[in-house]
């Protein structure tokens, strides 16, 4: 049986719906402090409908994906470009929504 990335993804979600919590924090995570229940789903993408003003870089009708990996950017890792290994690194959709760095 083969899945296409969409399905997959629903499928992970699922596993953690079902058999988790494995990647969502039981405890407040650092660095988003937010723990179960969260909003599961780390992978979307939608067409912009509207832009502010001082947008430059997207136009309405584009397409766009979201990039679910939340990093601080200051440490080691992060300074080398090694963002997915990134010391406080957090997830959309598993390990919170927003980092309070």
């Amino acid at each position: 049986m083969r899945f296409t990335s969409k399905e997959a993804e629903k499928l992970a979600d699922l596993h953690e719906y079902l058999h988790g919590p494995i990647a969502t924090a039981i405890k407040p995570h650092t660095p988003t402090k937010d723990a179960i229940p969260v909003t599961l789903g780390h992978e979307f993408a939608g067409t912009v409908e509207e832009v502010g003003e001082d947008v430059q870089k997207v136009q309405v009708g584009d397409r766009v994906a979201v990039l679910p990996l939340l990093y601080d950017g200051t440490c080691d890792a992060c300074k080398r470009g090694y963002i997915n290994c990134c010391s406080s690194s957090a997830t959309i959709g598993y390990t919170g929504k927003q980092p309070t760095f």
